[in-house]
Formats: C-alpha cells, structure tokens, sequence
C-alpha cells in the first residue's frame, strides 16, 4: 500500500507505479514467506487453491490495468487505503484460535478476486484476504497470516509477469525500488522489535492519514 502513493510524489505515472510496486512485492513476499514457512507458520497444502486462484486472479488484474483508466486505478487504490484505515480504528475483537474450513473451489474463487484487485493496484491483498477468512470462514488469526503470505507470492509474480510482458514496468526503477525493499523489511523488523504495541498502532494510523492525503492530492 505504501509504494504506489509514494511513486506517484515523485511524479511516476500510476500503472508504472503498480508496475514498479509488484516487482518490489515479489521480492519482499517470497522473503518474507520462505522465512515463515521455515518456520511452520504456512500450511501451503491447505491454502494451495488460494495460491492458485491468486495466480489466475494477478493475470486478470495486470491485463485490466492495461487497458483501464488512471483515475479509475487511482479511486480504487483509495478505496483499499480508506477500508485498511478504518478497519485499523475499530476495537480489536479477541483473536479466534479456532480453525474454521473452507472449500478448494471457494479458496479458489476467492483467490482470483482478491488477486485480480491486488495486481490491478500494485498491493499485496492480504488487507482483504485476512478479514474474509477469519470473519466469514472462522479461520485462526494464525492461519490467515500464513494464508495472507502465500497468496501474496502468487499474485504477485503472476502479476509481475504479466506486467512485463505488456511493458507496463520501467525495470531499471523498479530493481532499485525491489532491492531497497528488503532493506526496509529488515528495518521494519528491527523497529517493530523496539517499540510497543501501542506506538506501533500510533505509527501506522500516521502512516495510513499521510498516504491516504498523498494520494487523493494525486488524483483529484
């Protein structure tokens, strides 16, 4: 969510943006999985129809940001930035350690529609991902992070390559961007380690306000 508003700043046209973000997504999602599956927080056969509907689903939404509109692609990145703000203001409910099922053909269904919203726009679509498993399929918090992982490195190199291939994705920027990104997971890492829960609620609902005031500057 953060990389599109801060491309725009410096004056990146929107889908080169997207573009520039999947890559940049693909290389901190396949870290960032390969360090949680090592560590047993992914059940990949059990999410694997999520994985898959993912893949189907950044193809789509790579094709129809190539021949949509900017200000369209720009409304619904806000849409995502607004329902990740206010579902990060309401009251936490009590985490659900329970682990409710859901069917391969509905993993897949919704794989491809949250894939196809995440490649459109360049995020990760865990936002979407997470509150669907946990508040309609009773899924454990747990488990739909470790779900959220996979599906990300799906849709993300299914949407990155079908964004090379439509050479929508200025790669010299977008390997720059890619790499420091890994840097800013280790830092994100180290400060999440130093600061308390509280702070670190403060700091992103900042973060949120700024992005979202960056964006709508953008596109209104």
């Amino acid at each position: 969510m953060v990389t599109v508003p801060l491309l725009l700043l410096l004056n990146f046209d929107i889908k080169a943006a997207v573009g520039v973000s999947s890559v940049a997504m693909v290389f901190s999602s396949v870290y960032g999985t390969f360090r949680n599956y090592r560590l047993g927080k992914i059940k990949i056969d059990r999410y694997s129809f999520i994985g898959v509907g993912a893949l189907f689903g950044g193809v789509l939404g790579a094709y129809l940001l190539s021949i949509s509109n900017d200000k369209y692609v720009g409304y619904i990145l806000l849409s995502l930035l607004l329902f990740a703000f206010i579902r990060l203001l309401l009251p936490k409910k009590e985490q659900n350690n329970a682990s409710g099922s859901i069917s391969k053909a509905l993993a897949f269904v919704i794989g491809v529609g949250i894939g196809s919203v995440a490649s459109f726009v360049g995020v990760g679509g865990a936002v979407l991902l997470l509150p669907i498993l946990v508040g309609f399929f009773h899924v454990s918090i747990k488990e739909a992070v470790g779900a959220g992982l996979l599906f990300v490195v799906f849709s993300s190199v299914s949407g990155c390559g079908t964004l090379i291939y439509l050479d929508l994705i200025p790669m010299k920027e977008a390997l720059i961007v890619a790499t420091l990104s890994l840097f800013g997971v280790k830092f994100g890492q180290f400060v999440n380690s130093k600061i308390d829960e509280v702070l670190h609620r403060k700091l992103i609902v900042v973060m949120y306000v700024v992005l979202i005031g960056l964006l709508s500057y953008k596109i209104f």
